[in-house]
């Protein structure tokens, strides 16, 4: 890779970077402060339609995408996609997806595809494009890990869950090992999004092939917690749950694992990935 390339890498991985670790008082990502021109990367057709991203002229789009591959990549690997969230083009974003453009082959070097960025966004205006534009609500990734169980762990927030939730989410939806969002939830201690997936219907009877319930996670963080606020959470979370009909003390994976057995079930097969 040459020195130039290597100078537009970083100066878009840190721009894009920068929005999504950056937020306002409303949540959304403070907006770039700098314009990157398309002719920094693009020539002839795709430079036009760089230009009719710039003015959100979704029609103008449309007619000169056709024939137009929209996941190629131009000078310094970018794309016409990344080109659009860079800028903040939100309309141009939802667009671009509804012509066949795939976020997540999209790849924004030392961050991940079009779909990482938005999750990880405070700014739920990327995710929002993404999903106007016709990315299914259940999109799972190459590990079958859906959306929602993304916005409920690590790096999500409750923000994305709702969001996702509103747009009609599987909040059941299971990864390759049968992980749901309540799981994730779970195991990275974000207590809220636990409360608000067993509120609208989580289910909590739910286990990963390997046995491992719901019950038992929540069990063994209440366990491994000093008293404080966090503790305190989990114990609300136990006792919604037992509400709703759990059973506590939890049954460890191996019960688990010997009753399905018993009953001749057989590990829960996560659905296909969603298109």
């Amino acid at each position: 890779m040459d020195g130039n390339r290597r100078r537009w890498l970083r100066i878009l991985c840190a721009a894009i970077l920068g929005l999504a670790l950056s937020g306002c008082a409303n949540g959304q990502a403070k907006p770039m402060k700098k314009y990157y021109p398309p002719t920094d990367f693009f020539a002839g057709r795709e430079l036009e339609l760089a230009r009719a991203i710039d003015r959100e002229d979704q029609t103008e789009i449309r007619v000169l995408a056709r024939g137009v591959d929209l996941n190629a990549k131009a000078r310094q690997d970018m794309t016409l996609l990344i080109y659009a969230v860079m800028n903040d083009k939100f309309a141009s974003i939802s667009e671009l997806v509804r012509l066949g453009a795939r976020p997540d082959e999209n790849i924004i070097d030392g961050i991940g595809s079009v779909i990482d960025h938005a999750m990880y966004s405070k700014d739920l205006r990327y995710l929002t494009a993404l999903l106007d534009g016709g990315l299914s609500v259940d999109f799972q990734d190459s590990d079958r890990t859906p959306l929602i169980q993304r916005a409920a762990g690590a790096g999500g927030s409750i923000e994305h869950v709702k969001l996702l939730v509103s747009r009609g989410a599987n909040v059941n939806r299971r990864d390759s090992i049968g992980g749901t969002a309540l799981h994730s939830a779970i195991n990275v201690n974000h207590v809220e999004v636990g409360l608000y997936l067993v509120q609208i219907g989580a289910d909590i009877a739910a286990h990963k092939s390997n046995g491992a319930s719901v019950s038992w996670a929540v069990q063994l963080s209440i366990d491994g917690q000093q008293p404080g606020p966090l503790r305190t959470k989990f114990e609300q979370l136990r006792d919604l749950m037992i509400q709703k009909g759990a059973k506590f003390p939890a049954d460890p994976p191996e019960v688990v694992r010997d009753r399905m057995r018993t009953q001749g079930l057989k590990p829960a097969v996560p659905p296909g990935k969603a298109k």
